[in-house]
């Protein structure tokens, strides 16, 4: 698999990408990945992005008025938590 991006990441030319074996390819490695790519990859994206969403509309002008860690709610708690643990989660996809 790591050969075929190679050698799709280094082609120049949109032509290989119009040839009927690449479009297989491609067809086939998405059906083999899709669950895989959903639920390692889109799900913890899209829960991170909901949880900076909701962190920062409800609780962010709050926190940076009142003392940290005093008076914290265990919502803004638990989203703090999961923000930084799914950032490490992603930002290890770049180190890869």
């Amino acid at each position: 698999m790591f050969l075929l991006i190679k050698t799709l990441d280094t082609q120049n030319s949109d032509s290989l990408y119009q040839t009927e074996f690449v479009r297989v390819l491609i067809d086939e490695f998405w059906d083999l990945y899709q669950s895989s790519i959903f639920l390692f990859i889109f799900l913890p994206f899209f829960t991170y992005a909901a949880c900076i969403i909701l962190y920062f509309s409800y609780y962010f002008l709050d926190s940076a008025e009142e003392d940290e860690g005093l008076g914290a709610s265990t919502t803004e708690k638990t989203l703090k938590i999961m923000i930084y643990v799914l950032n490490v989660y992603i930002g290890s996809f770049e180190v890869v």
